[in-house]
């Protein structure tokens, strides 16, 4: 009878794990559709990663800082961390390879250590690419595959964003400036990571950067 009741337990038990592991990949993210979750799960986690390394040192100049692929490129010209008042500045500038002026971007931008995220957004402007704006579509998903296994308590607090053009308007500007707590101490190393890049030149189309799911990603160590 005890060793029923330990099989009944066991089994019981196996059942409630694989109910919550299935109810966490095919409902919690409120995406409806079954076909579009699994595709966007492969398309995120085989997504293509183009990566710059950079070591912080406040006082110089950081050298091979831009990422780019096809007709675009995105440089950070500049990055201060003052530890003693969780002071955290970034700028970049993103620009069109063949010197088109550049009308609109949209993008999911994501900046986390090895512990804590810290904004973790949709950028710029709604902008379709074979009718379809995905990364709007499957933002829940997005946000959920995104931010496992880091702490979120940290996330998108003071921050001040700006995302503006440049004064001939050929290229555009984005500033970041993030308050992480005074005498907090950046874990490992920092990424700053552009999600699935579309962008618009002015008087042409959109395009997108990427075939299916991709990034621009920047770690920084301190």
């Amino acid at each position: 009878m005890v060793k029923k009741f330990i099989i009944i337990g066991v089994i019981l038990f196996i059942f409630f794990i694989l109910v919550n592991i299935f109810y966490g990949f095919f409902y919690e993210d409120n995406v409806d559709n079954l076909i579009d979750k699994l595709s966007f799960r492969m398309k995120y986690y085989s997504r293509e990663i183009l990566e710059c390394n950079l070591n912080y040192n406040k006082d110089e100049a950081n050298v091979n800082n831009v990422i780019s692929k096809d007709n675009i490129s995105i440089e950070l010209y500049n990055i201060t961390y003052d530890q003693s008042t969780g002071k955290l500045e970034t700028n970049f500038k993103i620009y069109l390879n063949n010197e088109q002026n550049l009308e609109k971007l949209r993008f999911m931008l994501r900046v986390h250590d090895n512990k804590n995220i810290y904004y973790n957004k949709s950028v710029g402007d709604i902008l379709f690419v074979g009718n379809t704006d995905y990364l709007l579509y499957n933002k829940n998903l997005y946000f959920k595959l995104s931010s496992k296994g880091l702490d979120t308590k940290k996330l998108d607090d003071d921050t001040s964003f700006n995302l503006s053009n440049s004064e001939n308007g050929n290229y555009k500007i984005l500033s970041l400036t993030f308050n992480l707590g005074a005498n907090y101490k950046i874990s490992d190393n920092l990424y700053i990571e552009f999600l699935d890049l579309i962008y618009k030149p002015e008087s042409d189309n959109c395009y997108k950067i990427f075939k299916h799911l991709g990034e621009f990603k920047y770690k920084i160590s301190f």
